[in-house]
């Protein structure tokens, strides 16, 4: 199975799409049993070909043939659908992942950050990224950059000076909530992260 998977990534890497779906044909009717890894791989490849109306139908079979989508997979289907410009169809997939238990990480929200955003929903994203933070989750690297993107709204229109000083605030907070290893450790990561985020706030806004 290993070997099959890096088989059909790479042929879909190759953008042989179609090649890639033979072979899926004939894995399947062979009678092989799929599992979740391989599906999300033939489900990334569909919706890098912009085959994202394709990827949906795998996705809304793979229950019916006993293999449960996970993180992963619904992460790879909402990229496709925001990058395909279909965000309602996107926001129906973020909630299905709540639906199913499943609890979104950075990479979900930062794709849902991405999508919202090219679809001129401003609001909507820092509503995602209020929510990330109230649940302990921490920007990255690429969250900024996203955010870095839509400068002109990041830094003065929907992102006011107020809500800038709440996100100072919440994230040394949820920095310091990841710790269990006790006061000194999460003091100083409150404060590591406090001075990170004065700096940042001071360059960009006074």
């Amino acid at each position: 199975m290993i070997t099959y998977r890096l088989f059909m990534d790479g042929v879909f890497q190759g953008k042989k799409t179609e090649m890639a779906l033979n072979l899926w044909k004939h894995f399947l009717d062979k009678g092989f049993k799929s599992d979740v890894t391989l599906h999300n791989i033939i489900i990334h490849g569909l919706c890098s070909a912009g085959k994202v109306e394709d990827a949906l139908q795998l996705y809304s079979k793979m229950k019916q043939w006993n293999c449960i989508p996970n993180l992963v997979t619904h992460n790879t289907l909402m990229d496709g659908l925001y990058k395909a410009q279909d965000c309602e169809k996107a926001s129906e997939i973020w909630a299905r992942i709540l639906e199913d238990g499943l609890q979104p990480d950075i990479i979900s929200y930062n794709i849902t950050l991405k999508g919202l955003c090219s679809c001129s929903r401003i609001s909507d994203a820092v509503g995602y990224l209020n929510h990330a933070l109230n649940h302990g989750i921490l920007p990255t690297v690429i969250t900024w950059d996203i955010l870095d993107s839509i400068s002109p709204s990041w830094r003065s229109g929907e992102l006011s000076k107020t809500w800038i000083t709440k996100l100072a605030h919440q994230i040394p907070v949820a920095i310091a909530n990841r710790f269990n290893s006790g006061y000194v450790a999460k003091s100083f990561m409150l404060l590591l992260a406090g001075f990170a985020w004065y700096s940042l706030c001071k360059s960009t806004y006074f």
